[in-house]
């Protein structure tokens, strides 16, 4: 079943996809989402970093820096990886987050950074 749900990821239709992020939070799939970081569709990216947060398994922190750490990736993305790594409160995050801050990135929201540090430090 695994495979036919990662299958699915590659659909082109953006509903098909977004059902198999759904399914693969069901199952705790953390390797195959962690993978999704590096889909071509932004919209796959976005949606496996926002599960790997409802998730919260520690096993994603890493990757989830990668994606923040990234200047090309889309906004949206790096502010879904941002919040995934406030809600693991993860204290590995904070000094990935204070470097995009003291850069000033303008694609990602300082005040973002700073509530998800904040969050991150209070766990």
């Amino acid at each position: 079943m695994l495979w036919w749900i990662l299958r699915q990821l590659k659909s082109l239709d953006w509903k098909t996809r977004e059902r198999a992020v759904k399914k693969l939070v069901a199952m705790r799939a953390v390797e195959p989402l962690v993978k999704a970081l590096n889909h071509k569709n932004f919209d796959v990216r976005r949606g496996a970093a926002e599960a790997l947060g409802d998730i919260g398994d520690t096993r994603a922190v890493e990757p989830l820096i990668a994606v923040v750490n990234n200047s090309f990736e889309y906004s949206t993305v790096r502010g879904e990886a941002i919040k995934a790594l406030a809600k693991m409160g993860d204290t590995r995050a904070v000094r990935s987050l204070v470097t995009i801050l003291t850069a000033v990135f303008k694609c990602v929201r300082p005040k973002c950074i700073i509530v998800a540090c904040c969050h991150i430090q209070k766990n």
